[in-house]
């Protein structure tokens, strides 16, 4: 289906190397972020079933990774992780640039072969589901699919997750992995070794061309919010048939969803990050709300790295930062209903259950459950986590009514918006012009009509007769 570029080297590390470089250099400025180059650990003596038990990572920097680097790692099981992080230590949470949208087939799951499964994408990508991937990584039972973008920042996760999320579902007939969509992801290197059927890795280059996150939307998913920055003025790319995409046919169901989706991961990252920085603000100093804020955590972090264990590793790290902070065994029992609440909202019987709740307000308004797991009001969130007004200035959404009215007026201020009070003035100033005009055209036209006084002072009948009942 697609042509396989040839290799600048037939050496698995040579190999290896131009892979890195491929998905990773593209400016000079963007060479600063942190990349995880991983090896799978296997333990020797479990006989020919090889079962990988854990990841050795080291970070590098893009022009820190040459032959002699990759070597020291190139020895079975290598991978690289797809966007790059602002310290080397691989977690969402340290995201400096996302580089990538990709999809991981696991299509031995629908009994079907690599390279069917890459033949079978032609008749999508006509339809105009999807642009033509950069590249194809045939990654012993499985492909992963990449899509090079161009750099975005962490703020932008949302929309990249959200994407992510519609790629899955329209390739879940090819058995798209949806455990393998959050953004610390880290995937085979060309030329290593996977250990499972003890074939080594291959990529397929298929163009270079990269588009931003805007560009996607737009084509994509048109039905997000309108709130989404819309991408700078560009030049017009050369015509590559590799990326030049028809707008996808209108699937109401699928893009419902993927807004759907896009609400939902965007108030989770908002209030993961007020979480993050309420605890930075008091210096770990969180009174009678330890637990709750390492459950609220873990919960939120669960949907980040679609992966309980990472999303625990993740609660413990932030519970050192606590001041005391907890016991390891006081953190795993606090906060193990985070988990099955998430595992819930992955169960399309217990989701379609919690829409069946009804839950009645104090005035009478009837409201059922969004979705199954923890549905959170901010009112709730500042009872339990104790947020002061003067806390609430600092924060991006978990503020409560008076908050969200102060920055609704800061934000008339800024539009130049009079106060109420100089409003009213200027008012009433021009109504007290109008009646000396009024009393003026009287006396010179004691007899003139409505009409015509309204035509002299240039305003409408009604507004005359307003006028008069104040003389």
């Amino acid at each position: 289906m697609l042509e396989q570029a040839a290799n600048l080297s037939s050496s698995p590390v040579g190999r290896a190397l131009q892979h890195i470089q491929a998905h990773h250099a593209y400016k000079k400025d963007n060479e600063r972020g942190w990349i995880a180059i991983c090896k799978k650990l296997v333990e020797p003596d479990i006989g020919a079933d090889l079962r990988p038990r854990f990841f050795k990572t080291r970070h590098h920097l893009l022009n820190k990774i040459t032959e002699d680097v990759i070597a020291e790692h190139m020895d079975g099981n290598l991978y690289m992780s797809q966007n790059t992080f602002w310290i080397p230590h691989r977690k969402v949470d340290n995201i400096r640039q996302l580089r990538a949208l990709y999809v991981d087939l696991d299509c031995y799951n629908m009994g079907i072969e690599p390279k069917q499964a890459s033949a079978m994408l032609k008749p999508l990508i006509k339809q105009g589901a999807f642009p033509m991937p950069n590249r194809i990584t045939f990654s012993g039972q499985g492909l992963v699919l990449t899509w090079d973008i161009e750099p975005a920042a962490y703020r932008e996760l949302p929309l990249w997750q959200t994407l992510i999320h519609y790629l899955v579902n329209v390739l879940k007939p090819y058995g798209s992995d949806v455990h393998a969509t959050d953004a610390a992801r880290v995937f085979r290197v060309d030329g290593s070794t996977n250990y499972k059927n003890d074939s080594q890795v291959q990529v397929e280059y298929v163009h270079s061309q990269r588009q931003t996150l805007q560009w996607w939307q737009e084509r994509y998913l048109p039905t997000l919010p309108s709130t989404i920055a819309a991408p700078k003025k560009e030049k017009k790319a050369a015509s590559n048939k590799g990326t030049t995409a028809k707008a996808v046919i209108s699937n109401k169901k699928t893009t419902a969803k993927a807004v759907g989706f896009y609400n939902v991961y965007k108030l989770h990252f908002d209030r993961k990050n007020d979480l993050l920085k309420l605890i930075e603000m008091r210096n770990g100093d969180m009174p009678q709300c330890r637990e709750y804020a390492l459950f609220l955590y873990r919960y939120w972090d669960c949907d980040f790295t679609k992966d309980p264990e990472v999303a625990l590793e993740n609660t413990l790290e932030l519970n050192t930062r606590l001041n005391p902070p907890l016991t390891e065994r006081e953190v795993l029992i606090s906060t193990l209903s985070a988990e099955k609440a998430w595992l819930k909202k992955l169960d399309a019987k217990e989701r379609e259950k919690a829409r069946l709740i009804l839950n009645v307000l104090p005035n009478g308004m009837e409201l059922r459950y969004p979705d199954a797991g923890y549905n959170y009001s901010n009112a709730k969130l500042i009872e339990i986590l104790h947020i002061t007004s003067e806390e609430q200035r600092h924060l991006s959404t978990i503020i409560g009514k008076a908050e969200k009215s102060r920055r609704a007026t800061e934000k008339r201020r800024e539009k130049g918006i009079q106060t109420r009070k100089s409003y009213l003035q200027e008012q009433h100033g021009k109504t007290t012009d109008k009646l000396d005009q009024l009393r003026e055209a009287l006396l010179k036209n004691p007899l003139a009509s409505g009409d015509e006084l309204a035509e002299m002072l240039g305003v409408t009948k009604p507004r005359i007769s307003q006028l008069r009942n104040k003389l």
